[in-house]
């Protein structure tokens, strides 16, 4: 995913039709063969892939084929129930990402990131709000009330992932 963000922060913003218009079928199920095979390939290298859209379906899929939800669907009815009616992002929901599993943490971290960068793009590449939501609420299924700050008060959202210290211990205590 990282990979996949990177890149597409960096070649995709100002793309009108990002994530509206699909890549060629056959050329993603070509590249995800190619992903899954080599476990992880550096897009900046790949002279033969060009195509944005390419790289934005199979962003799409590989979110939509993530087992469990980044942030639960429990935490995010809480924070809904909660802070109904906020008009900033909600110091619950800042706590409650901090108390992500790191993995969650950074990997919510980083599509937000991204999400709110091309919402930054929007009058060049048509992902205003709402397309937004459209694209990307079912596949991170995210919930309108959290996914508007996440994308719309990005960087007033993260204040740190507290549980990184003890995973890192319990992964030091497992390697021993």
């Amino acid at each position: 995913a990282l990979t996949f963000c990177s890149y597409l922060n960096m070649n995709g913003c100002e793309e009108e039709g990002l994530y509206r218009i699909p890549g060629s079928g056959k050329e993603v199920k070509h590249w995800q063969r190619r992903f899954d095979s080599e476990h992880d390939i550096n897009l900046f290298d790949e002279t033969e892939l060009y195509d944005i859209n390419i790289i934005g379906s199979m962003f799409k899929a590989w979110l939509r084929d993530l087992p469990d939800e980044i942030l639960p669907k429990s935490t995010q009815n809480m924070i809904a129930e909660k802070c109904m009616g906020a008009t900033k992002t909600p110091q619950l929901l800042k706590d409650e990402l901090s108390k992500l599993p790191p993995f969650n943490y950074y990997l919510l971290f980083a599509i937000t990131c991204h999400l709110s960068l091309l919402h930054s793009f929007s009058d060049k590449n048509k992902m205003d709000y709402r397309n937004l939501c459209i694209c990307f609420q079912p596949c991170l299924k995210i919930d309108g009330f959290c996914f508007q700050f996440l994308v719309q008060d990005w960087k007033n959202c993260w204040q740190g992932c507290w549980t990184e210290k003890e995973y890192l211990e319990e992964e030091y205590r497992v390697e021993r």
